[in-house]
């Protein structure tokens, strides 16, 4: 009672003046919850439940590659890694910065790439683009590899590329390839080698580079045939030709000693040639981009090396006077677009059918004359449909479409 007049309804309990009344009261609480927690099944995603279920030391240790065998791959996908990611910056991404410092590390860490002639025309492209010191890798191309393509292409910058160069690469490999077939070597070698010096770089350099060791198969040592035959193997991207060459090898390593070198000519010639021949037989998986719309309207398509169509200044004037004397009702325009780094196209349009557009076609072949374009460049006009043109410029692939436009037009 004398409590209650005192202190009022405050609980009566021990030390309740005392500052350590709140932590004995915390610590109590935290002891009935400790208890709980004891008593709780252990959640799953607890720190204790995720440090129980790490993998052990010894399991990690075993997931490291320590094999020479699985190095080795692992090297070798690195080295993949490097360049094609070089090249990937430098010809699609458009950052050639970014691409010299892959290309300059593939270089470092793999001094002896096959790669490295490639890296270096990549890297000579790059630079050049940025303006900076080119020159230097133009020179490690002609000291280290001579011989080879990229060095070819960048010692003669003024030699046709694009279109023209694959359509005159391929027409020269057919005949190559027929002289191969004769067992005409020495021709046949001699056309391979005009035409890899004409033409360094084309979509038919990789068949002439085969087309070149098969001669050497049948006109030099058995080891410089293997030897030439393994480091194509290491180069090419065409998995026609390197189901083809795999094929080549093997036939000459099966025996070591006495195997001969593979004589093309007691294989049946219709095999050999669809497995190399410029026109590869096609895929029927493979549905072709562009459509036969020939009643859509057309355009006339001269596509043409960059270097030449820079220097045609009075090309469109000359086909303005053309289209006055020969369509002055058909109001023909003319321009020109880049089709890739070394091809520009020239376009003349409308026509509303295909069948207009393949008769101005004969009658530019037939009647127009201009110095700046030779015969062979007119040759390689075509006409191509509105919505067929805008695949092709899309794809950038000129021979791509001339495969269908032999069939539909």
């Amino acid at each position: 009672m004398e409590f209650t007049q005192m202190w009022g309804n405050r609980p009566l309990t021990d030390n309740w003046r005392s500052s350590d009344r709140g932590f004995q009261e915390a610590a109590n609480s935290e002891g009935s919850n400790s208890i709980d927690e004891k008593t709780a099944p252990e959640d799953e995603n607890t720190p204790a439940s995720i440090t129980t279920n790490l993998p052990d030391r010894a399991t990690l240790l075993n997931q490291i590659p320590n094999s020479p065998e699985i190095r080795k791959e692992m090297l070798v996908e690195m080295e993949e890694a490097y360049f094609n990611l070089g090249k990937l910056l430098y010809f699609d991404l458009k950052q050639p910065e970014k691409s010299i410092e892959y290309l300059q590390a593939l270089i470092e860490k793999y001094p002896e790439t096959l790669k490295k002639p490639e890296a270096y025309y990549t890297l000579f492209l790059a630079t050049k683009d940025l303006n900076k010191n080119a020159g230097k890798y133009a020179l490690l191309l002609n000291q280290e590899f001579p011989d080879s393509q990229f060095t070819k292409s960048i010692n003669n910058p003024e030699k046709v590329s694009g279109s023209q160069a694959n359509l005159a690469s391929g027409e020269n490999y057919k005949i190559a390839y027929g002289y191969f077939q004769e067992r005409r070597y020495e021709e046949a070698k001699n056309i391979v080698r005009q035409t890899l010096n004409e033409y360094p770089l084309t979509k038919n350099t990789d068949r002439l580079l085969l087309l070149d060791i098969m001669i050497t198969g049948q006109l030099e040592p058995l080891d410089t045939y293997k030897t030439r035959l393994r480091t194509y193997l290491q180069q090419t991207k065409e998995e026609e030709l390197l189901d083809f060459a795999e094929k080549l090898l093997k036939a000459v390593s099966e025996d070591e000693g006495n195997a001969p070198v593979p004589n093309t000519e007691a294989t049946d010639k219709k095999e050999v040639a669809s497995d190399i021949s410029v026109d590869l037989p096609d895929d029927p998986n493979v549905q072709s981009p562009y459509k036969e719309n020939l009643n859509q309207t057309h355009i006339f398509i001269l596509p043409m090396n960059t270097t030449v169509a820079e220097k045609a200044s009075d090309l469109t004037a000359a086909l303005e006077s053309f289209h006055n004397s020969n369509f002055s009702s058909e109001r023909l325009r003319t321009g020109t677009i880049s089709l890739g780094r070394d091809t520009t196209i020239l376009i003349i349009s409308p026509f509303s059918n295909s069948e207009k557009s393949l008769a101005y076609k004969e009658t530019f072949l037939n009647s127009f004359n201009n110095d700046s374009l030779t015969e062979e460049i007119k040759n390689s006009s075509f006409v191509i449909s509105i919505e067929n043109f805008q695949q092709l410029n899309k794809r950038k692939d000129i021979e791509e479409y001339r495969s269908f436009y032999k069939k539909a037009y």
